[in-house]
């Protein structure tokens, strides 16, 4: 990475990088809540095709589902997914967010910002909506209380995961502004045509090299 990057709207930040920027910025600002303050200002104006590709879903659920096919445009090391309620409640699903890359180190601040930020995203692409419940995997870094004004909800520390608890209704949500198909279909078109899943990569290298040390090691 060079001084140039952070200038430039394609620049890429390191996922550590950017731990350490956090750590660094909290404690010389002394303030432990400084990325749920930056969450707080961020919406769905992010840069770059992704945004109307989402933003011009159909439905909520539908957003949501292309958000992490491609995310790795904006960050590799982070996955969404829908998932059933981890406390198995009806008409309840939950909305994970889970840090992909092994040799990235455990960042408490950068989840804290992940989260806060899915749930800014969330807020925009319903129109507003009934948060549940918040997993947070780590203990808090600031008083509890910062958390349940920021989320609006009960936050539960040291769940093992990070979370947002919704009802499953909010994923048929319709968007509440309208929608273009057509730019829609051309922002996901554009993503497909240059950007690939730097993990797809890796396995379309492996799954031929596997193959072939296969067919070495039975003769054929």
């Amino acid at each position: 990475m060079s001084t140039a990057d952070l200038d430039s709207e394609n620049g890429m930040l390191p996922a550590a990088t950017a731990g350490r920027i956090l750590r660094r910025a909290t404690k010389r600002l002394n303030c432990p809540d400084l990325w749920l303050r930056l969450a707080a200002h961020q919406d769905m104006s992010m840069p770059g095709p992704l945004a109307p590709a989402v933003g011009n879903s159909d439905t909520v659920g539908e957003g949501l589902d292309c958000a992490p096919r491609f995310l790795f445009v904006h960050n590799q090391g982070i996955r969404l997914s829908r998932e059933p309620d981890p406390e198995r409640y009806a008409g309840t699903g939950a909305v994970d967010y889970r840090m992909l890359h092994p040799d990235i180190p455990y960042e408490p601040r950068t989840i804290d910002a992940g989260l806060g930020l899915l749930h800014r995203n969330l807020t925009t692409m319903s129109g507003g909506y009934e948060l549940l419940g918040v997993y947070m995997p780590h203990p808090p870094l600031t008083d509890e209380s910062v958390y349940a004004d920021f989320f609006g909800a009960p936050v539960r520390f040291n769940a093992g995961r990070a979370l947002l608890r919704v009802r499953t209704k909010l994923f048929a949500r319709p968007m509440p502004t309208p929608v273009n198909p057509e730019l829609r279909r051309m922002a996901v078109e554009y993503l497909e045509a240059h950007y690939t899943d730097p993990r797809e990569s890796v396995a379309n290298t492996v799954r031929p090299a596997t193959r072939a040390a296969s067919r070495a090691g039975t003769g054929r």
